[in-house]
């Protein structure tokens, strides 16, 4: 029982966390809709993110492990862009204190995800 509790206050907290990470998302996404093809990969994440959270905070778990690993599909092709930005044209910036924090929250997220979507072991 107290399992379940735990498993349920770590999804909540997890839904807020990557709604925090969506969110921060967004805000990328609005103040840099100039550089387009990095906007759209924002866009989409903010978006998985938030249906992520949605799945979190209707307890359906096989929705929020589907968004997860769209989530970690969309950060690969995030850092496929940024390595491969120069030669296709997408601008260089400065990694600011708002990516930490994002990065920081993304991360946290998954570590609440991991433990909160563990089965639990039946004796």
């Amino acid at each position: 029982m107290a399992d379940d509790g735990r498993s349920r206050i770590l999804k909540r907290v997890a839904a807020v966390v990557v709604s925090a990470a969506a969110a921060l998302h967004f805000v990328y996404l609005a103040t840099h809709w100039n550089d387009r093809v990095m906007a759209l990969v924002y866009g989409l994440i903010g978006a998985v993110q938030a249906g992520l959270a949605g799945a979190l905070g209707l307890g359906r778990p096989n929705a929020a492990k589907i968004a997860l690993g769209v989530n970690a599909g969309l950060f690969a092709l995030f850092f496929a862009a940024r390595v491969a930005g120069p030669p296709v044209g997408i601008k260089p910036e400065v990694v600011g204190s708002l990516t930490v924090l994002r990065k920081s929250l993304e991360a946290l997220s998954v570590i609440l995800l991991a433990l909160s979507l563990r089965r639990s072991k039946v004796r």
